[in-house]
């Protein structure tokens, strides 16, 4: 433990205890004297906290307890071991909101309470204070690899803000009746967490730098908020646990509280719609934060000292070896396959995502099994070509999970059996936001455009009929609707398959519970029938994640786009070259005007949707603007491939099939 000591406190602090260092004053004399960040930190403050969190880390600290010396601790604080497994994990699949009260929900004793730095004008928003009678939770599981930070709620005095206290009663504490329980914060959402009784693990021990140039009652609030919207571009949430502590408050009057507030009462509300909407093209995270601060000091939220503060304390890290996590992908592409697949990559998925992907702006990802040395040959060969390939280990208990049952033995391979599993666990072998899923024998025929994906209310669009023709999904999810009253999203063969990245681990956590056992062992009882992967997922998301998908039928009234399909029509490619690029329009002017609607088609369905052919209008209209606002180079070398292919050549040639 590390005792930060201020001008105002003790001149020594005794204690006989080897674990526990006093960094006294003459101790950060000494510590300013050889760093610039210690240096600029003000005597009498709050943010002397940041010499003590900077001593951790350069002495090798993995995790961080931020704590107050008013919190007695209720329990023996144990963190999670690093990449596993956390249960009783509380998530709310379909929550929408920007901020989130977690106060009630996790059972405050005055159901009307709040944290300090909530935005307030929000308090009377139902759906931004979720309680178990408001608000679906989904119980189960979550990677601890993906949590870097975990706030303790305090029981007796918790952290509210200086008007709950003036005007309503202590002590307010929460139910402790099951202290495992752990709410995930979902991206995009925003809820303050202070520097009294929060964890921080070792992806996010550079989030701990407190501001110095606001009150200290402010500090550790606009932290959390600044540094929440950065954990997201690193793939990264936060938590909210239990009590752990109970805090007996050292004295405070609450009217200077209050005064000192005031900036979280007035600005705050305006503070969270501005990082939400706030983006960085830096290709670091350090770079970043130091983006976020300096507009942070031109909104007026800080002055040019924290600006300065950052980049001392970032540039102290980088030098204690401290590594940074890396920018996540908002965007990836996935396909599962395996390295004699290598031919099918060639002929139909590679060559046209070299047409039709801007691979700035979406990532593709080719998993391959770990324990094939041929696939690690085919592996190696496609980096060298700069595609990213990731390798998925067979499972302890394989033999029990993949049995070459799949569609009633139909399928009878367990390889198949491992390609439908592995599908349920995408999330594992990327950290994208939006994950979309491609069969090694897809091909993509137009640019790919970011609204083929969304609505115009950000719900992913999802290609759908009624009726299931597999028959047994609703088995998997434990359904009580039949499988003529399921959608089926397999045979209208819309690619890709676009899923949230929480989609994944939501709908494991869903069976999960529906089965009452683990998911692979639910796996393993309903992959014995006619199942499709994707019927379950999508079937799951658009009822339980409404707010996050919504399902185009072939008689509604208004279509949705497919830019590709499992081994589409050939014609469809040069159609999706003119539109985009301009190349060969001159041959195909009457297959274009017989084929208007090529981006609409369902294949097995006729579709009733109506000015098909001003949809797809429309849709290259959208292409045309985004080319207009990408690197014309990038453009440029999708038209060469465009061109290359209607040619009958392939402008890379066909990969590794060699190997």
């Amino acid at each position: 433990m590390a005792v930060v000591a201020d001008k105002r406190g003790p001149k020594q602090y005794e204690i006989d205890n080897p674990l526990v260092f006093y960094l006294s004053i003459d101790i950060q004399v000494q510590m300013a004297s050889l760093s610039p960040m210690v240096e600029a930190i003000p005597w009498n403050h709050f943010g002397r906290k940041n010499v003590g969190y900077l001593w951790a880390i350069v002495h090798g600290a993995q995790v961080i307890w931020d704590f107050d010396d008013d919190n007695e601790l209720l329990a023996p604080l144990v963190p999670w071991r690093p990449n596993s497994l956390v249960n009783n994990t509380i998530f709310f699949p379909n929550y929408n909101e920007s901020v989130m009260n977690v106060y009630p929900y996790l059972g405050a004793s005055n159901n009307k309470s709040w944290p300090r730095g909530f935005p307030l004008l929000q308090l009377k928003v139902e759906a931004s204070n979720p309680t178990p009678s408001n608000t679906k939770a989904l119980l189960g599981s979550w990677n601890s690899s993906k949590i870097g930070i975990v706030q303790s709620l305090a029981n007796h005095d918790p952290d509210v803000d200086a008007i709950y206290r003036i005007t309503q009663t202590l002590p307010l504490n929460f139910d402790r009746s099951d202290t495992t329980r752990t709410l995930i914060l979902p991206k995009r959402t925003m809820s303050p967490y202070n520097a009294q009784a929060t964890l921080h693990y070792h992806n996010a021990l550079w989030t701990l730098m407190l501001p110095i140039s606001v009150h200290g009652r402010v500090a550790d609030i606009l932290r959390s908020y600044i540094m929440q919207r950065l954990l997201w571009d690193a793939g990264i949430q936060i938590a909210f646990d239990g009590p752990w502590v109970r805090q007996e408050r050292n004295v405070h009057n609450y009217l200077a509280d209050f005064d000192s507030e005031q900036p979280l009462y007035l600005r705050t509300e305006k503070l969270v719609e501005f990082l939400l909407s706030w983006k960085s093209s830096k290709a670091t995270l350090p770079e970043r934060i130091i983006d976020l601060y300096v507009e942070m000091y031109e909104r007026g939220y800080i002055d040019a000292v924290d600006v300065d503060l950052i980049q001392y304390w970032l540039a102290e890290l980088l030098n204690s070896g401290y590594i940074f996590p890396t920018i996540a992908s908002r965007t990836t592409l996935i396909v599962r396959t395996y390295g004699h697949d290598i031919k099918r990559l060639n002929e139909y998925l590679l060559p046209t995502l070299d047409m039709f992907v801007n691979k700035k702006d979406f990532d593709f990802t080719i998993v391959l099994d770990n324990e094939n040395a041929h696939d690690h040959l085919i592996g190696t060969c496609l980096v060298q070509n700069g595609y990213n390939v990731v390798y998925e280990d067979l499972p302890l208990d394989h033999e029990k999970i993949f049995r070459g049952t799949a569609f009633g033995g139909s399928y009878g391979r367990p390889g198949y059996d491992r390609q439908q599993w592995w599908t349920f666990y995408l999330d594992q072998h990327t950290d994208a936001d939006l994950i979309g899923v491609m069969d090694a024998d897809s091909m993509v025929y137009a640019y790919l455009a970011r609204s083929s994906i969304y609505d115009q209310d950000a719900r992913i669009l999802l290609r759908a009929a009624t009726g299931d023709h597999y028959q047994n999904d609703p088995l998997a999810l434990k359904s009580t609707r039949t499988a003529s009253q399921f959608l089926d999203f397999m045979w209208t063969d819309r690619n890709p398959f676009w899923l949230r990245r929480e989609t994944f681990q939501n709908v494991r956590n869903y069976i999960s519970n529906e089965w009452e056992k683990s998911f692979d062992e639910a796996f393993v009882a309903f992959s014995d029938k006619s199942y499709s992967q994707f019927n379950i997922i999508f079937n799951y998301a658009v009822v339980e994640e409404s707010n996050f998908y919504r399902a185009i039928l072939p008689n509604d009234s208004t279509g949705v786009v497919s830019v590709g399909c499992n081994r589409c029509r050939p014609e469809d490619v040069p159609i999706g070259c003119c539109r985009s690029f301009g190349v060969e329009c001159e041959n195909l002017q009457h297959e274009w005007r017989g084929n208007i609607d090529h981006l609409l088609r369902f294949n097995n369905y006729d579709v009733s949707w109506i000015g098909r052919g001003d949809m797809v209008d429309a849709y290259y209209s959208e292409v045309q603007k985004e080319l207009g606002e990408i690197d014309p180079d990038l453009v440029d070398e999708m038209k060469q491939s465009c061109e290359a292919y209607i040619k009958g050549q392939v402008r890379h040639g066909a990969l590794c099939v060699e190997l």
